[in-house]
């Protein structure tokens, strides 16, 4: 099984065992979404293929949104420790993707990097202005490049 597959896996099961939770469950759905995210902060990305970044990065968003916007105040103190690694990620991410865009497909690819990006920033965004009560991320979210193009 390949690790972007893992990672994809990962996010289906949070996603399952939180939409699923009950009060008896809660903590028990914690602590899945906190080993799990712990499990691939540990990971270094920087040798990793640019599908296994787009995983990593697109699994951990996913569990920065739960922890955030649950209303459990240690969830959210934990997505909040992980923000400097979502952004390290992200611009990484965004450094090697610049190549794309050769065939129809690294276009496709090239598309869902840059939307996964720009979420990425959205939710850091949000992160700041719930915190701070400013964006801290406008002059970057002002010039991030997409197609918004609807027949595409």
């Amino acid at each position: 099984m390949t690790i972007s597959l893992m990672r994809f896996q990962d996010a289906f099961n949070v996603s399952s065992a939180y939409v699923s939770k009950s009060p008896e469950t809660e903590d028990m759905t914690f602590r899945i979404i906190e080993a799990i995210a712990v499990r691939i902060l540990q990971q270094d990305c920087h040798m990793c293929s640019l599908q296994e970044l787009l995983a990593r990065v697109q699994a951990l968003m996913l569990f920065k949104v739960i922890q955030l916007f649950d209303g459990d105040i240690r969830q959210r103190f934990l997505a909040e420790q992980h923000f400097g690694i979502l952004r390290a990620w992200t611009s990484h991410f965004q450094s090697r993707s610049n190549d794309l865009e050769a065939t129809l497909h690294e276009w496709v690819v090239a598309e869902i990097v840059r939307r996964t990006i720009i979420f990425s920033l959205i939710l850091d965004s949000l992160q700041s202005t719930l915190k701070l009560g400013y964006c801290t991320n406008v002059p970057i979210l002002s010039i991030l490049p997409f197609t918004p193009e609807i027949e595409l």
